[in-house]
């Protein structure tokens, strides 16, 4: 059978100047980061990927439409998860805050509780990965966390694992948005 393909890339991070725009409930979580920058890297990075695939075993996710509600609601069934985003670590709470900022629901759209702009750890948890052979987090700091004595490290890159995907590819440091999109190629 085909290997199905869910990539989701070049987050629509809200662009916003505080003192003059004021941002969606959604907007606003992001925002507290400050200024997230745009990935056009990524956006290339998930179209090259793509290739590798026929284009029916291919949900894109890119800009506006790479929000945690789509990505929910596309990652059942595929075989092969690629999100190329914005990662955080969160040392506090043992990890439970780590994320990956994706973008925020369209301002015309219900508020959703799992629909924030952040693919949460505890979220990520909960996803159904039972055909997941591979999810590749190309984002920064997946693979950091808290280790605790004869325990794996709590990391986005551990959810993935625990919701069933049977292999990751990680990151350990912060990447650079071009360099990343040659290696993945």
């Amino acid at each position: 059978s085909e290997r199905t393909l869910l990539t989701l890339s070049n987050p629509a991070y809200p662009q916003v100047d505080l003192k003059e725009d004021i941002p969606s409930e959604a907007e606003s979580a992001l925002v507290r980061f400050g200024r997230l920058p745009l990935l056009e890297g990524s956006g290339r990075e998930a179209e090259l990927i793509a290739q590798y695939f026929k284009p029916k075993d291919v949900v894109s996710l890119t800009g506006p439409r790479a929000t945690e509600g789509n990505f929910l609601s596309s990652v059942k069934g595929k075989n092969i998860l690629h999100l190329a985003a914005h990662g955080f670590a969160d040392d506090r709470f043992g990890n439970l805050f780590g994320a990956v900022a994706l973008a925020p629901p369209p301002k015309n759209q219900a508020a959703r509780a799992d629909d924030d702009g952040f693919l949460s750890l505890f979220e990520i948890y909960r996803l159904p990965l039972q055909d997941c052979e591979l999810a590749v987090l190309s984002a920064c700091v997946t693979n950091v966390g808290p280790q605790q004595p004869l325990e794996a490290g709590v990391t986005l890159a551990s959810g993935f694992l625990s919701a069933g995907a049977r292999r990751v590819i990680a990151s350990h440091w912060n990447v650079n948005d071009q360099a990343t999109c040659d290696l993945m190629n």
